[in-house]
């Protein structure tokens, strides 16, 4: 017994020592045929082999987006614009249960209609990622919610949260992030804690919600923040439609314009002047009013000198 327990010992220890490790040496060529194409497990939303970070105010439809997007990789499915590639999904769970979490899935599989059964690996978590990280299944997704519990420490903290990517990139695989913000603003500056997460993520998307108290719906988009490779993409707009007020039973899901709800002030101004031209405005008055009476005069000129917007005959856009 005390030598299986000493070869056990010696090989549990190689294994740590393999994995702290990290992966062995590339040579880089610099040869064409030694560059791969840019992979998307969702497109244009979650890059392969990369850490993407969804942040939002609570009830903003994080959580939901994602177990949408657990779905559809676990069908490889595509949906509303998403184009999905087919992989394991482990959903890293510090908030809620699996029996929540079951009844989601469940429902939008239901509104998708799927055949079959789902494969959603599920873990309860309540310690930090770094602490969990052994014990993890090698799937191609993780799906972590959320990060503010999934660092285990002060989310302020450098070394806390490059620890917690550190663990999430040993795993090798593609992991969407849900995080919160702690201001009431927009943008990156609204992250809570480190700069780091936003540093060490591929991609950031915010979501904005335009709901109302007693809806029986959650409106939301995703606003593209940041991205290392790629330009900044277009927001998307999503509607979750749920019967009798019951966020566990999901009646319809669709994509939705933005444009004219309250969402549009996460847009950037050129997006938000460009809606407004495509749904009919025409002089510079009725953009300045739209755009809440700031005077929007000099950012039209330099749009013009650029060939964004023209001027017809005597009335200016």
């Amino acid at each position: 017994i005390n030598e299986w327990s000493d070869i056990m010992e010696q090989l549990c220890e190689s294994v740590l020592s393999d994995f702290r490790t990290g992966s062995p040496e590339m040579l880089l060529t610099g040869e064409v045929e030694d560059l791969e194409q840019q992979d998307w497990l969702i497109y244009p939303i979650i890059e392969k082999d990369n850490p993407t970070l969804i942040f939002g105010v609570g009830s903003a439809g994080k959580s939901i987006f994602a177990q949408l997007c657990a779905v559809l990789v676990d069908a490889g499915h595509n949906f509303g614009g998403l184009e999905v590639i087919k992989g394991n999904v482990l959903y890293l769970d510090w908030e809620t249960t699996h029996r929540d979490l079951l009844a989601r899935i469940t429902s939008i599989r239901n509104v998708l209609e799927l055949e079959g059964k789902s494969h959603i690996w599920y873990k309860r978590m309540s310690t930090g990622i770094e602490d969990g990280i052994e014990e993890i299944k090698e799937v191609v997704a993780i799906v972590i919610d959320s990060m503010g519990a999934a660092l285990g420490n002060d989310a302020s903290e450098q070394k806390v949260v490059t620890g917690a990517f550190s663990a999430i990139r040993s795993l090798s695989v593609t992991a969407l992030v849900i995080d919160h913000p702690n201001k009431a603003e927009t943008g990156l500056k609204a992250l809570f804690g480190s700069t780091y997460k936003s540093l060490l993520s591929r991609h950031v998307w915010e979501v904005l919600k335009d709901q109302q108290v007693g809806d029986n719906l959650t409106k939301f988009a995703l606003f593209h923040r940041k991205a290392n490779n790629t330009g900044l993409f277009k927001e998307m707009g999503w509607q979750f439609t749920f019967k009798d007020n019951r966020l566990s039973d999901i009646e319809r899901i669709t994509s939705k314009e933005i444009s004219k709800t309250a969402m549009k002030d996460g847009q950037t101004q050129y997006d938000q002047v460009m809606n407004l031209l495509a749904t009919g405005a025409k002089t510079l008055p009725e953009i300045n009013s739209y755009m809440d009476n700031k005077n929007m005069a000099t950012r039209m000129s330099e749009w013009k000198g650029k060939g964004y917007v023209v001027s017809v005959g005597d009335r200016r856009p």
